[in-house]
């Protein structure tokens, strides 16, 4: 019950849209949902009561498999360090602030990157390693043309 509650607190971060932000102006399927801030909703503030709002009707949309990826996520993030979590913030950060072209130009080449085997990633990342930071500022550069 609580990596599913967990789950669900993550993707209710960040609303961009207005939901009812009274828990009797709340449908029953998102009461249900969210009951166990039903106590504590009115101390909360308006936007994080419409975060979580929006975010039980974006986890009741989602279709079984949508949810059980959300778990699992979640699962990984609870295991990371604070340290790694906020890498992964400040790099999310950063690629929300890149242009679409070159959003597209890293999923390509993540895409590329996965269909490597498992030997060759490892390999790649092994001669990146051993770079030096010049020729990994050279070859950041390069990706960045394609």
């Amino acid at each position: 019950m609580k990596i599913w509650l967990s789950a669900v607190i993550v993707l209710l971060i960040s609303s961009p849209f207005a939901w009812a932000t009274e828990w009797q102006e709340l449908d029953a399927p998102s009461r249900q949902l969210l009951a166990p801030f039903e106590q504590q909703w009115h101390a909360l503030d308006a936007d994080k009561r419409q975060a979580l709002a929006e975010g039980a009707k974006r986890w009741q949309s989602m279709q079984p498999e949508q949810q059980q990826q959300a778990k699992q996520r979640f699962q990984q993030w609870r295991q990371l360090s604070p340290q790694q979590r906020t890498q992964l913030l400040h790099k999310m950060r950063m690629y929300r602030q890149l242009t679409p072209e070159r959003k597209l130009q890293l999923r390509r080449n993540m895409q590329r990157f996965k269909a490597l085997s498992p030997a060759q990633r490892q390999q790649l990342r092994q001669k990146f390693r051993q770079l030096t930071p010049a020729q990994k500022a050279k070859l950041r550069r390069h990706l960045r043309r394609k």
